[in-house]
């Protein structure tokens, strides 16, 4: 079995994130989340202070793009949202 023939095992995960105050703020936070290499979906909930992200990616890097926002974040356990 090549690397081509392998089902490709997309992680989705949830961080929530503090501090985010306007729309600008969702908009820094998915726009530094989608430069994470592997993320290929994200979502930002403001008023719940979510960011649901999906993909092949290390939460780490996802933590270090928002914290590099300004923003206080870390990963949700998994199955939970708020």
């Amino acid at each position: 079995m090549t690397h081509q023939d392998r089902p490709i095992q997309k992680t989705i995960s949830s961080f929530s994130v503090r501090g985010m105050t306007c729309d600008h703020c969702q908009r820094a936070v998915e726009n530094a989340v989608r430069a994470v290499p592997g993320v290929t979906y994200v979502a930002v909930e403001l008023a719940r202070g979510i960011a649901n992200v999906s993909g092949q990616f290390s939460a780490q890097d996802i933590v270090h793009a928002i914290e590099g926002e300004g923003y206080v974040v870390k990963p949700m356990p998994s199955g939970k949202s708020g």
